[in-house]
């Protein structure tokens, strides 16, 4: 099976990430996506250029329906208190030096269209 988010190439469900935990290997499996927006753009140029954050995402929705809407549901809260705390950091900074309305970090994050989000499965060690 293979699941893909984001990018084609190696961010796949077959794509292994094998650190060393506790002096055991763990066998991950890594998901990426854009939590905000299925499609950040449809430019060619800049899909070439940026193909991790500008190619759409691929859901499994036979295999994992629920994902979907979990990996959104989830991406959007986060994005949403992210929002909340550059509000905050842009008012902090305003006390020191002036800020254009749409060049805090608020504005821009607000702006963006590659966000990316990220899932792990780890599985178990197998005990040998």
């Amino acid at each position: 099976m293979n699941i893909v988010f984001g990018m084609k190439s190696n961010l796949t469900l077959d794509a292994w990430d094998k650190p060393m935990l506790e002096g055991q290997e763990k066998k991950i499996r890594s998901f990426y996506g854009n939590p905000i927006l299925d499609t950040p753009t449809t430019e060619a140029s800049l899909i070439q250029r940026y193909p991790s954050y500008c190619r759409p995402n691929i859901w499994p929705r036979n295999a994992l329906p629920e994902l979907e809407v979990a990996f959104k549901a989830l991406g959007k809260l986060i994005f949403d208190i992210g929002l909340m705390l550059a509000y905050h950091c842009d008012q902090y900074v305003s006390k020191g030096m002036k800020i254009h309305k749409d060049e805090g970090l608020e504005s821009i994050l607000h702006r963006s269209r590659c966000h990316k989000g990220r899932l792990l499965y780890y599985f178990p060690s197998q005990q040998g």
